[in-house]
């Protein structure tokens, strides 16, 4: 596990690497947010978990795709991808941001069960796709239709990513039970 500090807004931000798949030309990992003051005085349990996705290779530009998905989705997702189950999951996020004319990213997570040539389940393929958005009435931000957008595109097999999301729903989930078991008292 590695952990990261960066600073965002005068907020300092901690994450910690849970998991990571490599796959040919691409890194996946799975980050675990924790916020602190800038004092480290509160310590606070962050309700997100990032995803986020760099696509490299020899005589290209990088490209790094963050996704941040409400924890009790990814638990889902994560369940479902340990157990093997057919997955069809789609996440919208989005924030403001001067990157954009628009004042707002776009930010869209696709899981899907995957076969080559139709034959058999025989992978899960994830596409990140990141550009300008527009807010909607229920306070997703969606791409802006025809818009220049960046997408990467991460295909594991159906075991890599079985470990891999298994170890991260594990860790989410002793998580979740340390915070209720330290702060018992202070909720009931």
């Amino acid at each position: 596990m590695k952990i990261e500090t960066r600073v965002v807004n005068d907020k300092s931000y901690k994450s910690l690497q849970v998991t990571r798949l490599d796959t040919r030309g691409k890194i996946m990992d799975v980050q675990d947010l924790v916020t602190y003051s800038k004092n480290n005085e509160d310590w606070n349990i962050f309700e997100k978990v990032a995803i986020n996705v760099t696509e490299y290779g020899e005589g290209k530009k990088s490209t790094n795709i963050r996704h941040f998905c409400d924890l009790d989705d990814f638990l889902l997702l994560a369940k479902d991808l340990a157990d093997k189950k057919e997955v069809n999951f789609k996440d919208y996020k989005g924030s403001k941001s001067d990157k954009y004319s628009t004042g707002y990213e776009a930010r869209v997570l696709v899981v899907e069960s995957w076969a080559e040539g139709g034959r058999g389940a025989g992978a899960y393929k994830f596409t990140f796709t990141s550009g300008p958005g527009t807010p909607g009435d229920k306070g997703q931000v969606s791409l802006v239709r025809g818009a220049e957008v960046t997408t990467v595109t991460v295909t594991v097999s159906i075991q890599e990513a079985r470990k891999a999301f298994l170890y991260a729903y594990n860790y989410f989930n002793n998580k979740q039970t340390a915070f209720l078991a330290t702060n018992w008292k202070l909720l009931y």
